[in-house]
């Protein structure tokens, strides 16, 4: 169960929602992270894929729980040597148990997502000495989600309105786009990071505590892979309501993303020090659940001391929700209706 997916198309073409439904139907599971980088349309392309395929992830998981001798959840927090206090082990399992209605949620919803990219390719042009005086550019784009979860089946149709201010003809909404990062599934980060699956992989530490805007409290929990488990999964740190284990914001560890090497070889082109954040907050609440409101990925390069370069910057915010079904199991043992 990987829910979490961002694709980077410095100069390619953006797959449709569509599409990636498709194609996550056919595979029988949902790709984690995407990666693709390129230099200049002139240049040669690098590409990268964060895809651990579901198979070996499977196994691993299996063994890992079977280890422990149930996939349930009170074995996940036997033996946990790195983990300390009641206190954590009872908000581990919170979110687990959080999770896991999400993640079986039956869902039916519309909303609009605004992105707004910016890329700067100085860097990259005068590593191929290739001359353009617009190096920078700016794009927007708005589009219209529909996600409907039935029988853990997904489907995601996401339909381009506008396009750097401009409509979009009916007929071309469903086409790609060139962007620079596209995040889709965003909704089940949360899942990947904190789900029932993955926590016996995981090494959690507690790193703060802070007040929601609600008034209510929020512990800081850092979850690495531990050595020697699944590899290509993304770390990250979690804001977790402690009453009931829901996720308001969770930061991504760039350094863990699959095929990091491959930004790491443009730092070397560039001579810097690649970094690469991404942020994802969860600011609406509907029956229990945390929805989306704001994502925001920046690539970023370091060169002795100073400021950093960005590269390319992408904010994606989620508006305009309307939901038709959120209907999530009360109990463990049964199953959504």
């Amino acid at each position: 169960m990987i829910f979490f997916r961002m694709v980077l198309f410095p100069d390619g073409r953006a797959e449709s929602g569509e599409d990636a439904a498709a194609s996550d139907q056919a595979s029988g599971f949902i790709r984690p992270l995407s990666l693709e980088f390129g230099r200049h349309p002139r240049g040669p392309r690098l590409r990268l894929n964060k895809e651990e395929t579901m198979c070996r992830a499977a196994v691993l998981i299996l063994a890992a729980c079977l280890a422990q001798g149930s996939l349930g959840i009170g074995p996940l927090y036997s033996g946990r040597e790195d983990v300390s206090g009641r206190r954590m082990s009872a908000l581990l399992e919170k979110a687990a148990r959080y999770c896991r209605r999400l993640d079986q949620a039956a869902l039916d919803f519309i909303c609009k997502e605004e992105i707004a990219e910016e890329i700067d390719h100085a860097w990259e042009w005068a590593a191929e000495k290739y001359f353009r005086v617009q190096r920078k550019e700016k794009n927007s784009y708005l589009y219209d989600i529909q996600f409907v979860r039935k029988n853990g089946i997904k489907k995601e149709n996401r339909a381009l309105l506008r396009r750097n201010g401009q409509a979009v003809l009916e007929k071309d909404r469903g086409a790609g786009v060139p962007r620079a990062i596209q995040v889709e599934y965003v909704l089940f980060g949360p899942v990947g990071l904190l789900g029932e699956a993955w926590q016996p992989l995981r090494r959690f530490r507690m790193t703060g505590e802070e007040e929601s805007p609600d008034g209510e409290r929020l512990v800081v929990v850092e979850a690495r892979m531990r050595p020697g488990t699944v590899k290509g999964h993304s770390d990250g740190t979690a804001w977790i309501r402690e009453s009931d284990g829901a996720v308001l914001k969770i930061e991504w560890d760039g350094t863990t993303a699959g095929g990091y090497e491959q930004i790491e070889e443009r730092g070397r082109v560039f001579d810097a020090a690649p970094r690469l954040t991404a942020v994802t907050e969860y600011g609406l609440e509907k029956n229990g659940l945390r929805f989306p409101s704001r994502d925001v990925t920046e690539e970023a390069y370091l060169k002795n001391g100073k400021k950093p370069f960005i590269r390319s910057r992408t904010e994606s915010r989620y508006t305009n929700y309307r939901f038709f079904t959120v209907e999530t199991e009360t109990d463990l043992g049964s199953s959504p209706s």
